[in-house]
């Protein structure tokens, strides 16, 4: 957490699982919003923030 309370997420630890995703749209194995989309995504966003 910032000083004010808000949650933040660890962007380093999100970094591997981000690139991994755009790949998928970069070479067009998947739509950009599928590729952002992906189920491993909230998890990990959860697991950054604590």
């Amino acid at each position: 957490m910032d000083a004010d309370g808000n949650e933040v997420p660890d962007h380093p630890k999100l970094a591997q699982l981000w690139r991994q995703n755009m790949s998928l749209a970069v070479t067009g194995e998947q739509m950009p919003q599928g590729a952002m989309d992906e189920p491993e995504q909230p998890a990990a966003l959860s697991r950054a923030r604590s």
